[in-house]
């Protein structure tokens, strides 16, 4: 899913993203893990998402100095399926 887009100057470290819209849809989300993508960027800036299985939601955090704690942007995103 993130292949074709241009995270420059980011680093794609981890990308264990290899789901598709439709498994999702269908209600499949065994292959969501916590850890899915990892983005390093210049001073220390990072681009991490994840799905957490207690909040059934996509999370979106862009951190610095790997600072989990005070992120400089948390975005919470809710999976829906019909």
């Amino acid at each position: 899913m993130f292949e074709n887009i241009n995270f420059y100057p980011g680093v794609v470290e981890y990308n264990e993203y290899k789901i598709d819209s439709s498994t999702i849809l269908h209600g499949d989300n065994d292959d969501l893990q916590e850890d899915m993508f990892f983005v390093g960027y210049p001073n220390n800036y990072a681009l991490d998402v994840g799905w957490y299985l207690g909040t059934q939601s996509f999370l979106i955090f862009i951190v610095r100095d790997l600072n989990w704690d005070e992120p400089v942007l948390r975005k919470n995103v809710l999976l829906i399926v019909n």
